[in-house]
């Protein structure tokens, strides 16, 4: 499946209803600072370098079995927000992406964010980051 690019309020909120974030769980992620080639062209970046970061998570849905995120140049985030994340926050106008706790803190902050769906069956391989295309810097 391709990149689907949240761009605006709109498909945020449809991110944050994808999937119950309450019952799906972080399976991996990784960050690194470099680049891949299906990050979108338009990212508005502070000057300084941060890093983007991947994860793979379970989706309970029936049309997909897991959801791929990457958090491009992501400046703020905390380790109990990667291993619990959600999609409840806002979209400006350079199409950065903000996530808040219920008590209207500040848990994440990123560049731009992308996600796709997958179908991986019967179960997520081990080391899914790296044998996937994401990490190749190939998009299937």
């Amino acid at each position: 499946m391709n990149w689907i690019y949240v761009d605006n309020q709109d498909e945020l909120n449809k991110l944050n209803t994808l999937n119950d974030w309450n019952e799906g769980t972080t399976i991996e992620f990784y960050s690194k600072p470099s680049n891949e080639i299906y990050f979108p062209d338009d990212v508005s970046r502070s000057g300084w370098t941060h890093n983007n970061i991947h994860l793979i998570n379970n989706a309970y849905s029936s049309q997909f079995t897991h959801i791929e995120i990457v958090l491009i140049s992501c400046d703020r985030c905390d380790s109990g927000y990667l291993n619990e994340p959600h999609f409840n926050g806002k979209v400006d106008g350079l199409r950065r992406v903000e996530i808040y706790n219920i008590h209207g803190e500040l848990r994440m902050r990123c560049a731009r964010l992308i996600y796709r769906t997958l179908n991986i069956e019967p179960h997520l391989p081990r080391n899914y980051f790296k044998t996937s295309n994401s990490v190749k810097g190939l998009d299937n």
